[in-house]
């Protein structure tokens, strides 16, 4: 199990723990805070909870935000927590929240979320490789400062990709990585032509020149179109 969902799956497991401390409210009367309280319906989460309630739920949102943004599972735990906002505790909001998430750890295990990782990664590119346009966009004369910053962020974005893209294959990686060693052995093993070999090895040489302090070598009219080509690169490999 890779880091990522090793973590999740810890959380989900403190999750569960704590949710299990949160009990329905009791039809008897309930102490709060050491003092007894009116009967409470026990349709409701007991009132001492909480605490412990807006606990999990915000964790529990935290977590899907994160990994699952888009999946079915956040609405019922959202719902959960506007309704707690309004002072309602509702006990069958809950277990559809606490369902919500038993679904996600069973998709998350059973391989039928979208990979997670590579979501973060390619949020995590994407971003990079945005950073990196809006440093060329600050000055049109794209002064060596923008235009080296810009070359090593979509550098880094490549040589990250390609790494990716050796495990995607099952491609053993080289012994000496290097965005250079890392292409070579992509292409070795066929996973893409010489033609992208290429394309790759000239945007290695940009981001080289750039990182080692040679802006000269490193032609301006080059960058954008490095960064456009890297963008077409991760959209075509899945990386």
């Amino acid at each position: 199990m890779s880091d990522i969902k090793t973590r999740i799956t810890a959380e989900l497991t403190a999750l569960d723990a704590l949710g299990s401390q949160i009990p329905q409210g009791s039809s008897s009367h309930n102490q709060f805070d050491g003092a007894p309280c009116a009967p409470y319906p026990t349709g409701f989460v007991d009132p001492a909870a909480s605490t412990q309630l807006g606990e999990w739920t915000a964790r529990s949102l935290s977590l899907l935000r994160k990994h699952a943004p888009s999946s079915s599972f956040i609405h019922d735990v959202e719902t959960l927590q506007k309704a707690g906002k309004k002072g309602d505790q509702d006990w069958y909001l809950f277990e559809r929240a606490k369902g919500a998430m038993a679904g996600f750890k069973a998709h998350l295990h059973t391989g039928l979320l979208e990979d997670i990782e590579g979501t973060i990664r390619r949020a995590v590119h994407s971003d990079f490789l945005e950073q990196a346009e809006s440093l060329l966009a600050e000055d049109p004369s794209m002064p060596d400062p923008l235009k080296v910053a810009a070359t090593v962020l979509a550098g880094a974005v490549l040589e990250d990709a390609l790494r990716k893209l050796l495990a995607k294959h099952n491609v053993p990686p080289p012994a000496k990585s290097s965005l250079s060693t890392l292409n070579e052995a992509l292409r070795k093993a066929s996973v893409f032509d010489t033609n992208q070999w290429g394309l790759i090895d000239s945007w290695g040489r940009l981001r080289n020149s750039a990182a080692h302090g040679e802006p000269a070598k490193v032609p301006s009219g080059q960058v954008q179109p490095m960064i456009m080509g890297i963008r077409s690169f991760l959209a075509q490999f899945g990386v």
